[in-house]
């Protein structure tokens, strides 16, 4: 089976998912991720690379037809995108109390796309301050997980001076 085919019975299946759990009114951030996910492994004809270049945490990406991504800033992060995601995840995981989270759920409290979110937790899978559970795509903290953690690593990876 190609990539292509395989990305699109995931998309599907996804789609499906969240179809039936709408169905039942029991939608939660969990289908709304898997589906995001589906959908932008359906669009790329590669597997995407990441990279730190010039202080930033860069996506790169091919999406089908050749037409590359790489500079579209959305697929980068910086600094402060790290910041404001990593103290997203810190209040997340306590407010929550259950321990684990998708990507879905760091949208909307830290006003970054979802695009930029996968970008960041990347990052901080990268760093080893994430882990991601083999169940749903969802991710938990590991030790020593924290904010100021987070954005000492990043500097320290992306060449950035300490602050």
């Amino acid at each position: 089976m190609t990539r292509t085919e395989t990305a699109m019975q995931s998309l599907l299946a996804a789609a499906t998912e969240l179809a039936e759990a709408r169905r039942h009114d029991s939608d939660t951030a969990e289908e709304w991720d898997g589906l995001e996910r589906a959908l932008t492994a359906a669009e790329e004809a590669a597997e995407p690379t990441y990279a730190f270049e010039c202080g930033r945490f860069v996506r790169r990406s091919v999406y089908a037809g050749g037409r590359s991504c790489w500079e579209d800033r959305s697929l980068a992060c910086d600094e402060e995108d790290i910041e404001i995601v990593a103290q997203t995840i810190e209040e997340y995981i306590d407010d929550d109390g259950r321990g684990w989270f998708v990507v879905d759920e760091l949208v909307a409290p830290s006003g970054r796309t979802w695009m930029r979110c996968l970008v960041a937790v990347e990052c901080l899978k990268r760093l080893g301050l994430l882990r991601e559970r083999s169940l749903d795509n969802r991710l938990s903290t590991a030790d020593g997980f924290t904010a100021d953690a987070a954005i000492a690593a990043f500097r320290s990876e992306a060449g950035l001076p300490a602050a």
